[in-house]
């Protein structure tokens, strides 16, 4: 397993962000359901309102995929990146049957409704979607920014009064990878 995650991430930038995803995607799933987004989309989507989230930083679209499958079908969720190669990838995900919507029910139709990538940054969508999302999420984003305090400015705009922020991150001060 190791010499293959190690062939994974020396090979692309896609394949790391895949081999990441697969090892962290659990936490993503816990900090939404204990950030309450699930239960509040959930909420909304039994009274029959949609539920819009914002993600900054998605990168392939890998676990922007699994957040739609958290989210009840009303839920959609607009998820940005500047890298218009990674931005690529991901909708050719979402218009495939790419192997992370085989166990989904969804059509790729519907998918593509509720899923959209698009090439911009946290500081653009500000100004493209000023307070038009009840969530925002950004994973492992927040450290690789130069003015991470203007970055979470952006995002707030971006927010509906009483919008929750997700944020997670780590703290590469303490990262060690060995050999």
């Amino acid at each position: 397993v190791a010499a293959a995650i190690s062939t994974s991430i020396t090979s692309s930038s896609t394949e790391r962000q895949e081999v990441l995803n697969f090892c962290f995607r659990h936490t993503s799933k816990d900090a939404f359901r204990r950030s309450t987004i699930i239960a509040r989309a959930s909420a909304a989507d039994k009274a029959g309102v949609a539920y819009r989230v914002l993600e900054i930083g998605c990168g392939a679209g890998f676990t922007t995929l699994d957040v739609a499958k958290w989210l009840p079908p009303r839920a959609t969720i607009t998820a940005v990146d500047t890298n218009e190669s990674m931005i690529a990838s991901a909708r050719e995900r979402l218009s495939t049957n790419h192997p992370e919507w085989t166990s989904n029910y969804e059509s790729n139709e519907r998918r593509q409704d509720r899923v959209s990538f698009q090439v911009m940054s946290g500081e653009e969508a500000a100004s493209t979607f000023p307070n038009q999302y009840d969530a925002l999420w950004m994973r492992y984003l927040v450290v690789h920014v130069p003015d991470p305090v203007a970055l979470l400015r952006a995002a707030a705009a971006c927010l509906k009064p009483g919008g929750i922020m997700l944020v997670e991150d780590m703290n590469a001060d303490g990262f060690v990878s060995d050999p």
